[in-house]
Order: C-alpha cells, then structure tokens, then sequence
C-alpha cells in the first residue's frame, strides 16, 4: 500500500489528538491490519490511533506497521517522530491565522472550533480575512478549488454604486440586471457609495453598462441599487493587477500579516473524475499551481508557516 505518513506529530497535553488510518492510505484502509508501536501514551482503536496526553509528553518514535488482511504478511512499516507541547507553550502570545478554502471553510464551523479553543487557551487566535463574521474571519468559498485561488479563477463583475442606505449580505443577496442574477461577494462602500463584487449565479448574460441592480430574495439589502458602471474583475481576492500578490491583498484589506496560513482545498478539484488515474492528474497539475500560490504568501515573510490540510477522508463499506 501506498503510504503517507507525516514525519512528525505534534501532541498539546490536555487535547485529543488522532491518526485516522484512512488518512494515511491511498488504498482502502479496510484491506489492511494496522499495528502502532513505540507510543508511550493513548491507544491504538480499530480506525485510528488517538491521545489526549494529561502530561508532558518527551518526544519519542513511533511505528506504524500495515498488514495484509488475508495472510497477515507485514507490508509496510514506516516511522514518525512524536513531539510534545506543555500545556503552558506561547503563555501570552497572539498567533495571527488565516485560513483558506471552500465550503468546509465558509462554514464558518472549523475556525469557530480553532477559536473557542483559543479562548481557554494561554496562547490566542486571532482569525483574519475578508469573509465570515466577528471574531470568526476566513477566506472560505464554497464550490472553490485551487485554481480558484491560485490563477485569475472566476470572473466576477464589479458594479460602480451610489446611494445604498442597507448594505448586501455577502454570499447572500442576490441582485438581477440584463436576464441575470448576482450574488453579492463583496463590498467597498462609503457614506453608501463604492463597489459591490459580484458572481453570476444564474442566466448567461453580462449586466448593463450602467442601469440598476433589482434585489431577487430575503437577503439584506436594498430592494433596488444605483450603478454607473460595471467591469468584470477576478473573483480572487489574491489576484490584483493581472497577478498573484498576496502581499498587496493584506495591504488593500488592512489585514495584519498572518503567522499561519491554513489551505485546505482539494475536493472540488476532483469532482467528476471517475478513475485514479484521471484524478491523479488533476491533483498533480493543481498541486504545481498551488505552488505560485504559496510563493506568494512567502514573498510577504518567509517565516509564514503555510500549513496544507487534507480534507476529510470518508470510508465506504459494502
């Protein structure tokens, strides 16, 4: 079996930490028996190997044996190395996050998780982005893929407007013009003058060049808005001036350079694919791209820590 194994683990005392086979498998884990030695805290359950350590925990080695199902032939046998954090580590520091992603991200869930987390915590959160609500800020789009976010992606249209009393919900109010509805992405405005960023969600045809955007459901809102003018624009929020500048992206938002940058895209990049090979080129080509991307985000500071995520692995038996 194909094996993908991180060369570390980090374990916090006083918060559970888990190792899903199915995550560590390009195969089907269920093929497999599976043997974790060398641990010196937590214990090893059919699906996965879990800790929550009370103590200290010294940094030791552990082994991960996978077994054939049928013959019990030893297959595999890879190492990892175990590090271990004191409750007390970065006692009264603030790390700045940023995280980016699709639907899984614009929910909002995962980065309200990482905060409620930080507030019994002796170190902080502090989310950043253009999106979500509060405290609980992201760059999460649902449907998005890396190409989305790593190229000039999706064409959006920019509406030059004047009179707004109630500002749109982002990712919620939809407005139509010329046979076409617009979702309202986001916003610059000013004493109800500005731009509203908006995708295409339904009909095939461009807005006007000037006219009025005629509000479509319940979202907040106006019912009726004011533009002289309208553009299309990448729907990117890191695509500006005609390339990649993650940098300018934190100057344009007034966003505070981050000390992590988590991405966890990949879903939607393979959807429609029906064999591993073809999914195999997909992820391939998009993993290259990914790479302008975190180029990107470095060119700010090169001690940024960009930390890729997985998405959930899920399991099918019959």
């Amino acid at each position: 079996p194909t094996v993908v194994l991180p060369a570390k683990i980090h374990l916090l005392q006083g918060r559970e930490v888990s190792l899903y086979f199915d995550n560590l498998l390009c195969d089907d884990a269920d093929d497999y028996y599976f043997d974790i030695s060398g641990a010196t805290t937590g214990s090893q359950q059919s699906e996965r190997y879990t800790t929550n350590p009370s103590g200290a925990v010294p940094s030791h080695t552990v082994t991960l044996n996978v077994y054939d199902k049928k013959q019990a032939l030893l297959l595999s046998t890879q190492s990892l190395t175990v590090v271990g954090s004191a409750s007390s580590a970065n006692t009264g520091t603030t790390k700045n996050v940023l995280m980016i992603g699709d639907s899984l991200t614009q929910d909002g869930t995962i980065t309200q998780t990482l905060l409620d987390i930080a507030a019994t915590d002796v170190m902080g959160v502090n989310l950043i982005g253009t999106r979500g609500t509060g405290a609980n800020k992201h760059e999460g789009r649902g449907g998005w893929t890396i190409n989305d976010y790593a190229t000039v992606g999706r064409t959006f249209y920019l509406f030059t407007v004047s009179g707004v009393t109630v500002s749109p919900q982002i990712n919620s109010t939809d407005y139509t013009n010329n046979g076409s509805t617009f979702r309202v992405q986001e916003m610059a405005l000013s004493s109800g003058a500005g731009t509203l960023l908006c995708e295409r969600t339904a009909g095939s045809n461009a807005p006007l060049a000037s006219g009025t955007l005629t509000k479509s459901n319940a979202g907040l809102g106006d019912a009726t808005i004011a533009f002289s003018a309208s553009a299309t624009a990448s729907g990117n929020p890191f695509w500006i001036g005609g390339a990649l500048n993650f940098p300018q992206y934190l100057i344009n938002n007034s966003l505070t350079t981050p000390n992590y940058v988590f991405i966890m895209l990949g879903t939607n990049d393979i959807f429609g694919q029906t064999t591993d090979a073809a999914a195999i080129v997909v992820a391939d080509t998009a993993l290259t791209t990914l790479d302008a991307l975190i180029t990107s985000i470095k060119a700010v500071n090169g001690s940024i820590r960009v930390v890729l995520i997985p998405p959930p692995c899920v399991s099918y038996s019959q």
